[in-house]
């Protein structure tokens, strides 16, 4: 698991890269502990990549020394004093901390305090059964942040679309090219009830919320989620088809007024706000900027018809800078079949897609029965693309700067499919869309 620290420089980088090859505390309590010997050869040349292979060196002898019983997990957030403590179970760790702050002198002081290694894989998990689901709990206010996920460094991985990936062993886990799902810090299953209000989740080595099996009724509102590995919020699951039993089903629940921005940077082609297959979602006035990928993405299947994608909704989100890596996306993106869906009262503005062909709104293959109205789009070479075996969609009183769309589906009469020419994007009713838009 690794995060992007902002602002640092390719070496600065590669250095951080470095220390998170190990499970550390916090890396300044750490350099402050005193009266330690020296580690370090003297002589050594002070070049970055010799500083690396000391690091590395002195890093991986602290992980080899760290106890492993489980009563020590309180390492994670472990005191300078609280170390001291208790060095002396460390071997010649002692040996390696009097000369940490040389390693980080090639940090600003700012940059310092935001150097963590994720000690804990997964922050929560709630988990109740079929039978006995978790019911009614609140948190709020509360920070949750450097959570690790090993997994793609153990087996090795490479990325499918949205949260799907392939592992280089372990393909028994893929039920066909379904692949499995990234995990996430907050997992919520077989649960109903669950609030997640006004909290901070942050430096994560995946997504930050997971609801995929049987969550019901569950809120995530008013958060704020940045500096992720993966997506924010992933909801449903992509092997909910038709065979799956009901009581697996994830249904009404609400995803609202967070602020997700600068995500999924390792995993790219993770969205800000996935739903897979779910019923009765409200997906409302959050604020996301700055994904390498899509900004929210409904459904799944590709045309597969299903009973458990139904009655969702899209509304009044501000959606800013998506596609900075990949394309093929949109800042509102839909695949398969889904019944009742609507998508109104977003801004959207700027795609980086380099093609200039994605960005806006997004139907892809299957979609249908989707109402697409009172949405302002800009900066985006077309404000929506319609593509193949799409049908039952309107498009209406939606506004944007240029008013260019595309389709592939190449009967829309026969698909029932009605596209209204967008408006004005300065029109008094596109200014109060704006207005409204996000948390």
């Amino acid at each position: 698991s690794k995060i992007k620290l902002y602002g640092a420089s390719a070496d600065k980088q590669k250095l951080l890269d470095t220390l998170f090859e190990c499970r550390l505390v916090k890396l300044k309590e750490v350099g402050e502990i005193e009266n330690t010997s020296s580690f370090f050869d003297e002589k050594a040349s002070s070049e970055l990549d010799n500083k690396i292979s000391k690091v590395d060196r002195a890093l991986k002898l602290l992980d080899e020394r760290l106890p492993v019983d489980k009563k020590e997990e309180k390492f994670f957030d472990m005191t300078a004093k609280e170390f001291q403590a208790v060095k002396s179970n460390l071997g010649n760790i002692e040996k390696v901390l009097n000369n940490i702050d040389k390693v980080l002198s090639v940090f600003t002081d700012e940059e310092i305090e935001t150097l963590y290694v994720p000690f804990s894989e997964g922050l929560i998990n709630i988990c109740g059964t079929q039978d006995n689901k978790v019911r009614n709990i609140v948190f709020e206010n509360i920070t949750f942040e450097n959570g690790a996920w090993n997994y793609p460094s153990e087996n090795g991985l490479y990325i499918r679309q949205s949260e799907n990936y392939y592992t280089a062993k372990g393909q028994e886990q893929n039920q066909g090219n379904l692949g499995s799902l990234i995990d996430g810090q907050i997992k919520l299953n077989y649960c109903d009830g669950i609030e997640f209000n006004n909290n901070t989740v942050r430096n994560v080595g995946s997504a930050a919320f997971a609801l995929n099996e049987a969550a019901t009724n569950c809120e995530i509102n008013g958060n704020k989620i940045y500096n992720t590995a993966a997506g924010g919020v992933i909801l449903g699951s992509n092997k909910h088809f038709n065979s799956v039993s009901e009581s697996r089903y994830c249904v009404g629940n609400t995803i609202s007024y967070n602020e997700i921005t600068d995500i999924s940077l390792q995993y790219s082609t993770s969205t800000a706000i996935t739903t897979f297959f779910a019923t009765d979602t409200t997906i409302t006035k959050n604020t996301i900027k700055n994904t390498p990928y899509s900004g929210i993405a409904l459904g799944w299947g590709w045309g597969t018809e299903v009973n458990n994608s139904k009655n969702n909704e899209i509304s009044y989100n501000y959606i800013e800078n998506v596609m900075t890596v990949m394309n093929d996306g949109a800042h509102i993106y839909t695949n398969g079949h889904m019944k009742n869906a609507k998508i109104f009262g977003n801004y959207m503005i700027k795609s980086s897609d380099e093609s200039g062909r994605y960005g806006g709104i997004y139907l892809d293959n299957g979609s249908c029965n989707i109402e697409v109205y009172d949405n302002v789009v800009k900066e985006c070479n077309r404000w929506l693309f319609i593509n193949l075996e799409t049908s039952d969609i309107t498009a209406n009183d939606n506004y944007t700067d240029n008013g260019v769309y595309a389709t592939n589906n190449s009967d829309t009469a026969t698909n029932r499919i009605n596209v209204q020419d967008a408006g004005s994007d300065e029109d008094n009713k596109a200014e109060t869309i704006r207005n409204n838009a996000g948390a």
